[in-house]
């Protein structure tokens, strides 16, 4: 198992101040499965990752490609990975609002590299 993962658990973990007994109740898996896993003793399998990505609402490939189930991919493509799962989780309305305010700030930023018209 990946020493990343280990990290990226108890980040998530910490983040969302979960305990390893609150963090196995919300996942469905046991104490000791998560503490084995922590440890080196075990490796994680699917529906641990499965598990794991439910608490923390990141795409499971993410935490597969963490403990190592899948092959590394680059940082850009794991951004936009996470970036559909959660757009997918918006309602529509939610989404066009999200949409609407990239498209915000991207037009700012153009206009902030256009330089001003002399008179």
């Amino acid at each position: 198992m990946s020493e990343n993962l280990q990290t990226w658990i108890e980040q998530e973990r910490l983040a969302h101040n979960l305990t390893i007994r609150e963090l196995a109740k919300r996942s469905g898996l046991s104490s000791g499965t998560i503490t084995d896993v922590l440890s080196g003793r075990t490796r994680p399998g699917v529906k641990f990752c499965n598990n794991i990505a439910g608490v923390s609402d990141v795409p499971p490939e993410l935490v597969f490609r963490k403990a190592g189930l899948l092959p590394s991919a680059p940082e850009e493509t794991e951004r936009l990975t996470e970036a559909h799962y959660l757009f997918s989780r918006l309602t529509t309305a939610e989404q066009e609002q999200f949409l609407a305010q990239m498209r915000a700030v991207l037009e700012m930023k153009r206009d902030a590299r256009q330089p001003e018209a002399s008179p």
